[in-house]
Protein backbone atom coordinates (compact mmCIF):
# COMPACT_ATOMS: atom_id res chain seq x y z
CA UNK A 1 0.00 0.00 0.00
CA UNK A 2 1.66 3.17 -0.84
CA UNK A 3 0.78 6.18 1.53
CA UNK A 4 2.19 9.44 2.02
CA UNK A 5 3.15 10.73 5.92
CA UNK A 6 4.76 13.22 7.49
CA UNK A 7 8.34 12.80 8.86
CA UNK A 8 10.46 15.02 10.79
CA UNK A 9 13.57 16.25 9.39
CA UNK A 10 16.32 18.59 9.66
CA UNK A 11 16.20 22.09 7.44
CA UNK A 12 18.32 24.61 7.46
CA UNK A 13 15.23 27.11 6.29
CA UNK A 14 11.46 25.83 7.39
CA UNK A 15 8.93 26.44 4.89
CA UNK A 16 5.33 27.66 5.60
CA UNK A 17 3.47 25.38 6.78
CA UNK A 18 6.18 23.18 8.35
CA UNK A 19 6.02 22.18 12.03
CA UNK A 20 8.03 21.91 15.08
CA UNK A 21 7.74 20.51 18.08
CA UNK A 22 7.67 22.97 21.30
CA UNK A 23 8.67 21.57 24.66
CA UNK A 24 7.75 23.92 27.60
CA UNK A 25 8.49 22.91 30.75
CA UNK A 26 5.31 24.53 32.36
CA UNK A 27 3.31 23.64 29.61
CA UNK A 28 3.46 20.34 28.30
CA UNK A 29 4.57 19.88 24.57
CA UNK A 30 2.81 21.76 21.66
CA UNK A 31 3.83 22.20 17.83
CA UNK A 32 3.81 25.10 16.15
CA UNK A 33 3.32 25.91 12.32
CA UNK A 34 5.58 28.38 10.31
CA UNK A 35 3.61 31.43 8.88
CA UNK A 36 5.85 33.92 7.09
CA UNK A 37 9.63 33.24 6.17
CA UNK A 38 11.90 35.59 4.80
CA UNK A 39 15.75 35.99 4.14
CA UNK A 40 16.58 35.81 8.12
CA UNK A 41 13.30 35.38 9.86
CA UNK A 42 10.68 33.19 10.38
CA UNK A 43 7.43 33.38 12.02
CA UNK A 44 5.17 30.84 13.54
CA UNK A 45 1.98 30.32 15.79
CA UNK A 46 1.07 27.66 18.26
CA UNK A 47 -1.25 25.02 16.81
CA UNK A 48 -3.02 25.14 19.89
CA UNK A 49 -3.63 27.46 23.27
CA UNK A 50 -0.99 27.31 25.80
CA UNK A 51 -2.89 28.49 28.67
CA UNK A 52 -6.51 29.16 29.86
CA UNK A 53 -8.42 31.49 32.27
CA UNK A 54 -4.91 34.09 31.95
CA UNK A 55 -7.10 37.00 32.87
CA UNK A 56 -4.93 39.97 32.73
CA UNK A 57 -1.26 38.30 33.49
CA UNK A 58 -0.26 37.77 29.59
CA UNK A 59 3.04 38.97 29.69
CA UNK A 60 4.22 36.34 32.72
CA UNK A 61 2.54 33.96 30.35
CA UNK A 62 4.78 34.50 27.44
CA UNK A 63 7.72 35.18 29.97
CA UNK A 64 7.28 31.59 31.11
CA UNK A 65 7.12 30.24 27.39
CA UNK A 66 10.23 32.48 26.44
CA UNK A 67 12.28 30.53 29.40
CA UNK A 68 10.42 27.32 29.26
CA UNK A 69 11.36 26.85 25.58
CA UNK A 70 13.98 24.56 24.60
CA UNK A 71 17.89 25.97 24.85
CA UNK A 72 17.89 25.71 20.72
CA UNK A 73 15.03 27.45 19.53
CA UNK A 74 15.83 29.75 23.12
CA UNK A 75 18.94 30.57 21.26
CA UNK A 76 17.23 31.69 18.17
CA UNK A 77 14.07 33.60 19.99
CA UNK A 78 13.68 37.43 18.74
CA UNK A 79 10.27 37.68 20.45
CA UNK A 80 7.29 36.04 22.14
CA UNK A 81 4.09 37.78 21.26
CA UNK A 82 0.15 37.43 20.93
CA UNK A 83 -1.04 37.20 17.15
CA UNK A 84 -2.38 40.85 16.09
CA UNK A 85 -6.08 40.71 14.01
CA UNK A 86 -3.85 41.56 10.92
CA UNK A 87 -2.02 38.38 11.36
CA UNK A 88 -4.98 36.10 11.66
CA UNK A 89 -7.39 38.30 9.89
CA UNK A 90 -5.96 40.78 7.29
CA UNK A 91 -7.54 44.24 7.41
CA UNK A 92 -11.73 43.51 6.89
CA UNK A 93 -14.22 45.27 8.33
CA UNK A 94 -14.76 44.08 11.23
CA UNK A 95 -10.91 45.03 11.31
CA UNK A 96 -11.82 48.93 11.77
CA UNK A 97 -13.14 48.14 15.53
CA UNK A 98 -9.84 47.71 16.66
CA UNK A 99 -7.21 49.51 16.94
CA UNK A 100 -4.96 49.63 13.89
CA UNK A 101 -1.69 46.97 12.93
CA UNK A 102 0.38 46.84 10.23
CA UNK A 103 0.49 43.60 9.95
CA UNK A 104 -0.08 41.31 7.21
CA UNK A 105 -2.16 38.44 6.79
CA UNK A 106 -0.66 35.10 7.54
CA UNK A 107 -1.29 32.93 4.42
CA UNK A 108 -2.43 29.95 6.13
CA UNK A 109 -4.74 31.81 8.02
CA UNK A 110 -6.94 32.49 5.13
CA UNK A 111 -8.34 28.95 5.71
CA UNK A 112 -10.52 28.92 8.91
CA UNK A 113 -9.53 25.78 10.21
CA UNK A 114 -5.81 27.18 10.60
CA UNK A 115 -7.47 29.84 12.94
CA UNK A 116 -9.11 27.47 14.94
CA UNK A 117 -7.12 26.10 18.30
CA UNK A 118 -7.97 23.48 20.57
CA UNK A 119 -6.65 24.24 24.93
CA UNK A 120 -4.62 21.68 26.58
CA UNK A 121 -7.87 18.96 26.85
CA UNK A 122 -8.24 19.12 23.30
CA UNK A 123 -11.71 21.06 23.47
CA UNK A 124 -12.20 23.68 21.03
CA UNK A 125 -11.07 27.21 22.71
CA UNK A 126 -11.11 30.83 21.92
CA UNK A 127 -8.18 32.70 22.19
CA UNK A 128 -6.85 36.24 22.58
CA UNK A 129 -5.79 38.30 19.97
CA UNK A 130 -3.07 41.61 20.85
CA UNK A 131 -5.44 44.45 19.53
CA UNK A 132 -7.86 46.56 21.61
CA UNK A 133 -10.96 47.63 20.79
CA UNK A 134 -11.36 51.26 19.83
CA UNK A 135 -14.39 52.00 21.61
CA UNK A 136 -13.68 50.21 24.84
CA UNK A 137 -10.50 49.77 26.98
CA UNK A 138 -11.17 46.66 28.43
CA UNK A 139 -12.12 45.06 25.09
CA UNK A 140 -9.86 42.91 22.82
CA UNK A 141 -9.81 40.95 19.84
CA UNK A 142 -10.54 37.20 19.95
CA UNK A 143 -10.50 34.22 17.79
CA UNK A 144 -14.00 32.45 18.53
CA UNK A 145 -13.53 29.01 18.71
CA UNK A 146 -14.97 28.33 15.13
CA UNK A 147 -12.48 30.66 13.70
CA UNK A 148 -14.44 33.75 13.65
CA UNK A 149 -13.12 36.81 14.93
CA UNK A 150 -15.35 38.37 18.11
CA UNK A 151 -14.15 41.06 20.83
CA UNK A 152 -14.71 40.24 24.57
CA UNK A 153 -13.44 42.49 28.09
CA UNK A 154 -10.38 41.55 29.32
CA UNK A 155 -12.11 39.76 32.24
CA UNK A 156 -13.00 36.87 30.47
CA UNK A 157 -11.12 33.65 30.36
CA UNK A 158 -9.78 32.61 27.11
CA UNK A 159 -6.78 31.04 26.01
CA UNK A 160 -3.55 32.02 24.52
CA UNK A 161 -1.84 30.81 20.62
CA UNK A 162 1.64 32.89 21.25
CA UNK A 163 3.59 33.38 17.93
CA UNK A 164 7.15 33.27 18.18
CA UNK A 165 9.72 35.16 15.64
CA UNK A 166 13.05 32.90 14.65
CA UNK A 167 16.59 33.91 14.04
CA UNK A 168 17.45 31.53 10.82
Amino acid sequence: MTVMRSVWTNVSKPDVGDKIAVQLEEFGNFTATCQKVNEDRAEFIFDNCVADEIRDDVDSVLEKIAAGLRDSLKAKLLKVDIPTYGQIFGHDDFYERFEPDNDERWPLMKDRRNRIALDTDGNLNWYWLKNRCKNSAPAFAYVYYVGAAGSNHASGSGGVRPAFLLEL
